[in-house]
């Protein structure tokens, strides 16, 4: 009975230690992760609107300058 308490606490002795061991290998990998990046198709949005927008101004200025 005892010897098998004692299987039974080395086994879950065990399973502790490497459940440790793998989360402390998890946070090592998420540690050197680069940091999150906006997504393809954010960056494209943005840049859609900003050109849009200097587009825009700029056939503003043009149609201003050939009506003063």
């Amino acid at each position: 009975m005892d010897m098998e308490r004692n299987l039974n606490d080395n086994q879950r002795d065990r399973e502790i230690e490497e459940l440790k061991r793998r989360l402390n290998l998890a946070e090592q990998q998420l540690a050197q992760r680069p940091k999150a990046q906006l997504p393809q198709a954010v960056k494209f949005g943005i840049a859609f609107v900003v050109g849009l927008f200097l587009l825009l101004t700029l056939v503003g200025v043009i149609q201003f300058i050939s009506a003063w």
